[in-house]
């Protein structure tokens, strides 16, 4: 297997930076790991902290947990500025995510030409 498809299938398949790492190119690796880690981190603790919320709200009101509870607190639930926040984390890490791919195979395929 070439260095640029191995790069790649890390970065793509595995996690983002996997393949600069396995390609020697260290401080792109992490950066891009960290990058997506801290946005990952962010998200669930969000989500984390939601379901806490709305599970909170049920309960005072003093209902069973059921499909229809958990709609109706969901309903009140979401501020547009935490799914903007969201929606911009996940355009991040996606970014990331195919920056990371693109780059292992850029690199491999210079570390593959003959020299």
């Amino acid at each position: 297997m070439t260095n640029a498809v191995k790069g790649a299938l890390l970065s793509a398949l595995v996690f983002p930076g996997l393949g600069q790492i396995a390609l020697k190119r260290y401080q792109r690796g992490f950066v891009l790991m960290l990058t997506v880690l801290a946005g990952l981190s962010v998200i669930v603790v969000k989500a984390t902290r939601e379901a806490r919320r709305i599970f909170e709200t049920i309960e005072s009101e003093g209902g069973a947990i059921d499909q229809d509870a958990i709609t109706r607190a969901i309903a009140g639930a979401t501020a547009p500025s935490d799914s903007l926040v969201f929606n911009l984390l996940l355009l991040l890490i996606a970014v990331c995510w195919i920056y990371a791919a693109v780059d292992a195979y850029r690199v491999g395929k210079e570390q593959d030409l003959p020299r």
